[in-house]
């Protein structure tokens, strides 16, 4: 009988039902592209520490003294006063399009101190939002912030990495912060990294990854006290029909299933197309939850990735017209770069123009040619 191999302790699912050894190519392996199977992961550390370079680049910088930091150091030993400033950085800016309320900040904190004492992944992922979020406050140490970011987010996968995987009623609360966290961490330090580190593929990797835990977490999520106001506040969201974006749907619908290459992509790039409208109908063109920033990430198949990696037009269309959706959902600190960045990368790949381009080109205001980046 074959062994597990030493190394793949990470490894994609599949690869572990079947015992082989994965080559950890997030985010599909070489053996579920061979096999043209879904390919699905069960470490976020595999997904969130990949970019080794750029950890290493900002870890690279000295922590000069502040007092917010001086105050972080110090919460490790002297509990976590800085609880409410994480719930806002990461909690009220992924459950909600409304801000919370001092009150409703201050119900959060209490509910996840104990967890944040218990769960040592919890506290710096945490922590690391409360250094990229102290950026805005105190621009002239950008760099040594960041450094500290990193750090701090290595840290916290590591842990999540050690910790038994079972979600219970336990830690299912430490394990949503912590699935956000990682979140607003990637898409944060993604829109302002440079742009070596710059990768959309990993962003959806995590998106997908995310996901997964989502699903586990629901259950709990759904039966608790806070549910309803979450609940509540996603209807209170809500915005009308946009006939701009609708139209522009339709003009994406008719480039995709018009495309002039017939070849054996073409039932992935439809599949593509039909799971963006769904998400587009289920958040209402709006997408301002937690859930609907991984839901279509979620839904995509492994050709249509594929798709992506090689760069196919219809593909990048698609993720285009995803992005216009992302810019056009309520303000986050975390998410006002990403995706006009990343519709810019993803333009800039194109093999010919596209009349699907005008309303991206539009609400993000790019010129839209090949060597604009």
């Amino acid at each position: 009988m074959r062994k597990v191999h030493s190394k793949s302790r990470n490894s994609c699912l599949r690869c572990k039902q079947r015992r082989v050894k994965c080559d950890l190519q997030a985010p599909i392996c070489s053996n579920c592209t061979r096999r043209k199977e879904n390919c699905e992961w069960p470490s976020w550390a595999t997904a969130f520490t990949e970019n080794q370079a750029t950890i290493s680049a900002y870890s690279a910088y000295p922590l000069a003294p502040s007092p917010l930091r001086m105050s972080l150091a110090a919460d490790v030993s002297a509990g976590f006063p800085y609880l409410d400033l994480g719930v806002r950085a990461c909690l009220a800016n992924t459950l909600s399009a409304i801000p919370f309320s001092g009150n409703e900040v201050a119900l959060w904190g209490q509910s996840l101190a104990k967890p944040a004492s218990k769960f040592q992944y919890l506290q710096p992922a945490l922590f690391s939002l409360v250094s990229l979020y102290s950026e805005r406050y105190d621009p002239q140490n950008v760099p040594h912030d960041r450094s500290l970011a990193y750090r701090q987010h290595l840290d916290a996968t590591t842990l999540f990495r050690n910790t038994p995987p079972v979600v219970n009623e336990e830690n299912w609360s430490a394990v949503l912060i912590f699935g956000l966290a990682v979140v607003v961490f990637q898409f944060a330090t993604q829109q302002t990294c440079p742009d070596a580190a710059f990768d959309y593929m990993e962003t959806l990797h995590v998106l997908r990854m995310s996901a997964n835990l989502a699903r586990e977490v629901f259950p709990f999520l759904s039966k608790s006290s806070m549910w309803p106001f979450i609940q509540h506040r996603v209807r209170l969201s809500m915005r009308p029909p946009d006939p701009r974006a609708q139209a522009a749907i339709k003009t994406l619908e008719d480039a995709v299933l018009s495309y002039a290459v017939l070849d054996d992509d073409q039932e992935a790039r439809i599949r593509g197309l039909n799971a963006f409208k769904d998400w587009v109908v289920d958040c209402d063109g709006y997408p301002r939850v937690w859930r609907h920033y991984i839901q279509w990430p979620r839904s995509l198949r492994n050709e249509f990735l594929l798709l992506l990696l090689k760069d196919d037009d219809i593909a990048l269309l698609i993720l285009i017209h995803w992005c216009v959706f992302l810019h056009l959902s309520p303000n986050r600190w975390w998410l006002e770069l990403w995706p006009r960045r990343t519709a810019a990368s993803a333009m800039s790949k194109f093999t010919q123009d596209w009349e699907a381009l005008a309303w991206p080109k539009t609400v993000f205001a790019l010129p839209g040619c090949r060597d604009e980046r």
